[in-house]
């Protein structure tokens, strides 16, 4: 009777052992699958870079960090020059391959720690924690000028026979005191090097910012009409 008791709990011990082993292992499998569906929604399918979701919620929490330990961060925004015309020429398959690779030399130009994304379609976010304008803009001279290097195919079609991009930079707390006015600030940037000449890489400067600053007479009420004045021709020129 003793053993027949003793063989019951044997078998009661190795079913819940199976049990737990069986359980633990469908934990672990629903907490992969879990933080592999986190990973998808998060990355570009295409490039392998962060998408615009993973983009925004890195800036927010960094942007967050910065204003805690009163540090810089930096914003580049950058976007391949004439590129809706390399792809009316050679295709959208061609023009994905040169996403591909241009998405590896941000991955591979870019210092240790900082997050890139791709943003928009031929447009992608650099941000540089801990670094002010002026270090921003040295990463993304780094990255124009790798880019305006590399051998992409089908680049003779492109003007002066090369595929190039341009950037936009901003920094807080110099130029912004919010996420959307750095995105703004970055934006505005981008669409001067866009405006100039293209393939060149621009900090953001405001002039009404700067005669604000050195004549504190000026009437607030005249800069914020030029400012929106200015911005109602801006939106019309893109």
């Amino acid at each position: 009777m003793v053993s027949t008791n003793v063989e019951t709990d044997i078998i009661l011990a190795l079913i819940m052992f199976m049990a737990a082993w069986l359980i633990g292992g469908f934990v672990d499998i629903e907490r992969d699958t879990i933080k592999k569906l986190a990973e998808l929604a998060d990355h570009d399918d295409l490039t392998g870079l962060g998408n615009k979701r993973y983009f925004y919620r890195n800036l927010q929490e960094l942007f967050t960090k910065a204003q805690k330990e009163s540090a810089c961060l930096s914003l580049a925004l950058a976007d391949i020059d004439h590129f809706k015309a390399y792809n009316d020429v050679l295709g959208h398959l061609q023009g994905d391959e040169v996403l591909i690779q241009l998405s590896g030399i941000i991955k591979n130009t870019i210092p240790p720690g900082s997050v890139a994304a791709r943003y928009g379609g031929e447009e992608f976010g650099i941000i540089l924690y801990g670094y002010s304008s002026q270090q921003a803009l040295a990463v993304a001279e780094k990255i124009r000028k790798a880019v305006e290097n590399y051998p992409f195919s089908g680049r003779e079609y492109q003007p002066k026979q090369r595929i190039t991009i341009s950037l936009g930079v901003a920094s807080y707390p110099e130029h912004a005191t919010s996420v959307k006015e750095l995105v703004c600030r970055a934006d505005d940037a981008l669409f001067r090097a866009k405006s100039v000449r293209r393939n060149k890489s621009e900090v953001y400067f405001s002039v009404f910012d700067e005669i604000a600053t050195s004549f504190n007479n000026v009437s607030h009420d005249l800069l914020n009409s030029l400012k929106t004045l200015l911005g109602v021709i801006q939106a019309k020129d893109r």
